[in-house]
C-alpha cells in the first residue's frame, strides 16, 4: 500500500515532468522549421556551378549544418525518453501504456535523427570532419537501446 503523502510527493514531480516535456514539444517543433532551413542551404550549396571554387566548401558547411539539425533532435528525443521512463515510473498506473509508447516514439525519433547525421557527414567531402557529431549521435543511438 502507498503511504498516504505519496501522492502529494509524486503530484509536483509529474507537474515538473509534464512542463518539462511541453518545453521539449516547443524546442521540437523549432527543429523542424530549423531543418527546413538547414535542407534549403543543403539545396543552395549544390546548385552552384560545378566549376565554382568555393562550391565544395559551401556545400560541406551547408551538410554540417544539415547534420547538427538532427543531433539536436536526437538530443531532445532522449531527453524526451527520459520522462517517459519517469512518467510510468511515478505516473497513473493507467497510464503505463502511454509512457511506454511515448518511450517508443522517442525512440525512433532517436534512430531517425542519428540516420539522418550519418547520411549528411558521409556526405561531406571529408566524412571525418564531421567525426564529432557522429560520434555524439552514435552515442545517443547507444543509450536509446
Amino acid at each position: 500500500m502507498m503511504p498516504p503523502n505519496a501522492v502529494a510527493i509524486k503530484e509536483p514531480q509529474a507537474r515538473q515532468l509534464l512542463e518539462e516535456a511541453d518545453r521539449l514539444r516547443a524546442e521540437l517543433r523549432q527543429r523542424v522549421d530549423d531543418d527546413a532551413e538547414a535542407y534549403g542551404r543543403v539545396s543552395a550549396a549544390y546548385k552552384r556551378p560545378k566549376d565554382d571554387p568555393d562550391r565544395a566548401r559551401a556545400v560541406d558547411d551547408a551538410l554540417l549544418g544539415a547534420a547538427a539539425v538532427p543531433l539536436a533532435v536526437a538530443g531532445l528525443a532522449a531527453r524526451v525518453r527520459h520522462l517517459a521512463v519517469e512518467i510510468g515510473r511515478i505516473g497513473n498506473r493507467n497510464a503505463t501504456s502511454d509512457a511506454k509508447v511515448a518511450d517508443a516514439l522517442a525512440r525512433a525519433a532517436i534512430a531517425g535523427a542519428v540516420e539522418n547525421v550519418r547520411v549528411n557527414v558521409q556526405s561531406l567531402s571529408d566524412p571525418a570532419s564531421g567525426g564529432d557529431l557522429l560520434e555524439q549521435a552514435e552515442a545517443l543511438a547507444a543509450d536509446a537501446t
